[in-house]
């Protein structure tokens, strides 16, 4: 599973135009930080609701943008956070952390070139 899928990105610019895309990729990146200080706070307030809120909501943002690998983690978390999995969660946090990491360097990376 790739951290970028190109072809989602050129159907976003069908969508929109090629000189939207590094506005919309910026703001895809400020997300995804947000995101991840907000899963961080909820993991340390343990709610699992606001887990399973955010990991859908990182699951949508990245099908969007076509992180394929970061919607996969975020979807895994979302099902464990349902569930009140807080042992699985835990795991899956640490796991979608390094994902977003990844995510967000190799999207900093595209930007960066295309600008």
């Amino acid at each position: 599973m790739t951290t970028l899928c190109q072809d989602v990105i050129d159907q976003l610019v069908a969508d929109t135009s090629q000189e939207l895309l590094p506005v919309m990729v910026g703001s895809f990146i400020k997300e995804l930080e947000l995101k991840r200080d907000l899963v961080i706070q909820a993991n340390r307030d343990q709610q699992s609701t606001s887990l399973r809120e955010l990991a859908h909501s990182l699951k949508s943002c990245a099908s969007t943008y076509g992180a394929l690998r970061l919607r996969q983690a975020a979807k895994q978390l979302e099902d464990a956070a349902a569930l009140d999995q807080r042992d699985a969660y835990q795991v899956l946090i640490l796991q979608l952390q390094t994902t977003l990491d990844e995510t967000l360097d190799v999207y900093r990376t595209y930007l960066d070139n295309l600008n």
